[in-house]
């Protein structure tokens, strides 16, 4: 009797394991898998600019309700090539715009941080940053960490590229964060 049962209990375990598994390669990246419990997709968009496809972006959190007070994460899967230099420069810019940062010794030193993390990307790469309320973002290229802002407030900057209501593209936002979905 004691066989019967633990074979029903590995059975029923690899099953679960099996169907969990296959969950989290269709909807995330094991890294966000691994570091949000039971993540929830939010909302997606395909950014397109000028007709040319630039991204595929989604966000996930532990909640069904974006907040910066619960893990979340920010998937991007790039359908273009850009350099590094270029992905710095940009994040730069659009911290500055919707944060209105004008003091450059600020931004400089954000940008020391960028050019830490940040690598030239491929069409097919995928980054992921993963933000931890208390903790900041780490930063996933390819499912590598390839870096972290621990400075709270950079972190929040860096995700609010995507998630302020002043982004570059007011309707990725909305979409992203599960308010529309009209793409």
């Amino acid at each position: 009797m004691i066989k019967v049962i633990t074979f029903c209990l590995i059975l029923f375990t690899s099953n679960s394991f099996a169907q969990n598994s296959s969950n989290i390669n269709k909807n995330t990246n094991l890294e966000i898998a691994n570091q949000i419990i039971n993540p929830f997709l939010i909302g997606e968009y395909n950014l397109k600019v000028y007709g040319f496809n630039v991204y595929n972006i989604k966000l996930f959190s532990e909640n069904n309700k974006f907040s910066y007070h619960h893990k979340f994460a920010i998937e991007i899967n790039y359908k273009m090539n850009f350099t590094k230099k270029e992905l710095v420069k940009k994040t730069i810019e659009e911290i500055a715009r919707i944060q209105k940062i004008s003091n450059n010794d600020q931004l400089k030193d954000f940008e020391a941080q960028f050019i830490k993390i940040f690598l030239d990307v491929k069409k097919g790469d995928c980054k992921v940053a993963i933000f931890i309320p208390k903790k900041g973002v780490d930063l996933y290229f390819n499912h590598q960490l390839v870096g972290s802002i621990s400075d709270l407030t950079l972190a929040k900057y860096f995700t609010d590229i995507w998630l302020s209501k002043n982004s570059s593209y007011p309707q990725m936002t909305s979409t992203i964060l599960g308010e529309k979905n009209d793409q």
